[in-house]
């Protein structure tokens, strides 16, 4: 059953990573697993997202690790796309699998078909290959090992945790460095108000010293004329 609408409480809260509020949704009894009318879910918005406390929230409630958007798009290819590999790292663990695309030649039949045959990329490991940096490198070799034969739990745990505190380690870097365009922002701004607070009393000063000069003059103008009205004028006789 889809939702018949665009959007629920419990999508909403994950696109905007409201970690509390899903809490409380799911608490509540909302399900995890209910697709809205594109077959997009909670789980979906999360991944695309990166919001990793959500995904693995919803994932402790049951979701299907393994739901499809219409278009064949799962949450491990959302969060591969977005190169969120603490995300991929959580899915794969959940029990997330690598689908083909819709439109992939192998996937057109029986549904079966969709799942990645042997040696073959499929739609998450694609997504991850996409960009060529960092984190969604480390998108694809978790999808990698996750699909090797040789890869043991234990391994994709390790694997898992390293991506995760990396990615922890670039969010911390990009927020140092917001915080540091701030502060230069913030220097730049009392700058050029002490600038403009310096040429309004610049100005004042000159505005106060022509008024001084004018004064002057005037006084200078009426002791000259009372000088020469003083002067022109007959003498007084003893």
């Amino acid at each position: 059953m889809k939702y018949r609408l665009g959007t629920t409480p419990l999508f909403a809260a994950c696109v905007n990573g409201h970690l509390e509020v899903v809490r409380l949704l799911l608490d509540a009894g909302a399900e995890a697993s209910l697709p809205l009318i594109s077959g997009s879910s909670a789980l979906h918005a999360s991944a695309a997202k990166g919001h990793m406390q959500i995904l693995r929230l919803l994932l402790s409630s049951r979701a299907d690790a393994n739901t499809a958007k219409d278009d064949g798009t799962t949450p491990l290819s959302a969060a591969a796309l977005g190169g969120h590999a603490g995300c991929v790292g959580a899915l794969l663990n959940a029990g997330a699998r690598d689908w083909l695309a819709l439109d992939d030649p192998e996937a057109v039949g029986s549904k079966e078909r969709f799942e990645r045959a042997p040696g073959q990329s499929g739609l998450a490991l694609k997504a991850a290959l996409t960009c060529d940096d960092a984190p969604h490198r480390a998108c694809a070799e978790l999808i990698r090992r996750a699909l090797s034969a040789n890869t043991t739990a234990e391994d994709l745990e390790k694997a898992r945790a390293e991506a995760e505190a990396e990615e922890r380690a670039r969010a911390d870097t990009v927020a140092e460095a917001l915080i540091a365009a701030e502060a230069a922002e913030q220097s730049n701004l009392a700058q050029a108000a002490a600038r403009r607070k310096g040429k309004k009393h610049r100005r004042e000063m000159t505005k106060a010293a022509c008024a001084a000069a004018a004064g002057a003059g005037c006084r200078g103008l009426q002791l000259l004329a009372r000088s020469s009205s003083g002067g022109g004028g007959a003498p007084t006789s003893g």
